[in-house]
């Protein structure tokens, strides 16, 4: 259910034209911040409303691993990070 008044939903619902979703499911949004604050500023947004963190409980754990998972897969593909020599690169880091 989204909320009118709340750009993230806006977003999320597609009815922000000039945001380019980089990642999209029937759960979850990723796309980069319209302000980074560094080269690789992306939020993952719900596609269902909360209104704040609080809302959040041990059943949405599923769906906040996959939202991980994601942001880790948009930084740093797969096929990259099979290929990354240093162990102290960003994309090890992230490595699950």
């Amino acid at each position: 259910m989204a909320d009118d008044n709340c750009i993230f939903c806006l977003i999320s619902d597609g009815r922000i034209p000039s945001t380019v979703l980089e990642v999209e499911n029937d759960d979850f949004v990723i796309f980069q911040d319209i302000k980074p604050a560094s080269q690789h500023h992306y939020l993952a947004v719900t596609k269902k409303h909360y209104a704040s963190l609080k809302d959040l409980n041990k059943s949405h754990d599923s769906l906040v691993q996959l939202m991980e998972n994601a942001l880790k897969d948009l930084l740093c593909p797969r096929e990259f990070l099979s290929m990354m020599p240093s162990s102290d690169s960003i994309c090890r880091r992230l490595s699950r």
